[in-house]
Parts: structure tokens; C-alpha cells; sequence
């Protein structure tokens, strides 16, 4: 029974993770290794059946404790990132490395951008 529930825990662990988009284009670096994570999140289960058949039970209950408990925290993570709006976030970041950059700049830490043009003016 602990080597099906390990099994069982892995490959619903795996599913609940993001996985990125596979690519048919054999030269696409990122559609290469899309396709190597999606064959590891279906042989990783299975090796950790066969493990832990072959090792003491305390490995599988090992295991199948750190599975649950990265599903259950995978579930949080999820619902956190669904109440998230992305574009509000990215809109307060601007607006705060706006404020940031014109607080370095009035304190002579950055250089003004509008000097950067006199300069680029300059005939030397």
C-alpha cells in the first residue's frame, strides 16, 4: 500500500505545480526542457513506487509526508496567486521605482537625464 500512495502523492504533487508550455520545435530550448520535466513528473512516481517496494517503509511514509505537504501548500500558493491582479501590481512597482529613481536623483545619487542630453550636445 505505501509504495501506491507514494506514487499517488508524487504525480498528484507534480500536477499541481505550474508546468511550462511544450513546444514541437526541436530548436526551442524552453520547449526541451518542458518536454523533460513533463517525462520526469511521470517517471518520478514511478520510481518512487519501486523505491520504496524495495526500501524500508519509513522511506515511503517519508515520502508520502513531504508529497502531502507539498500539495497542501501548492493549494494556498495557488489561491494566493488567483487573488492576485497583475496589472495593478506591475502599475504600484512603476510608480513606486519612478518615486525611487526621482528620490536618487534629487539627492545627487543619479545623474538628471535632462544633463545627459546637454552633455550629448556638447561639441568637444
Amino acid at each position: 500500500l505505501i509504495p501506491f500512495l507514494a506514487a499517488a502523492s508524487q504525480w498528484v504533487s507534480s500536477k499541481l505545480m505550474p508546468q511550462p508550455a511544450a513546444s514541437n520545435n526541436p530548436n526551442d530550448v524552453q520547449g526541451q526542457t518542458a518536454r523533460q520535466m513533463n517525462s520526469m513528473n511521470v517517471m518520478m512516481p514511478i520510481i518512487s513506487a519501486w523505491f520504496c517496494y524495495s526500501l524500508p517503509i519509513g522511506v515511503g511514509i517519508y515520502w508520502i509526508a513531504g508529497a502531502i505537504i507539498r500539495v497542501i501548500l501548492q493549494i494556498i500558493i495557488n489561491k494566493q496567486i488567483d487573488k492576485i491582479d497583475l496589472d495593478a501590481m506591475i502599475e504600484k512597482n512603476q510608480k513606486k521605482a519612478a518615486e525611487k529613481k526621482a528620490k536618487l536623483i534629487a539627492e545627487g545619487k543619479l545623474p538628471d537625464p535632462a544633463k545627459f542630453n546637454q552633455y550629448a550636445n556638447v561639441s568637444t
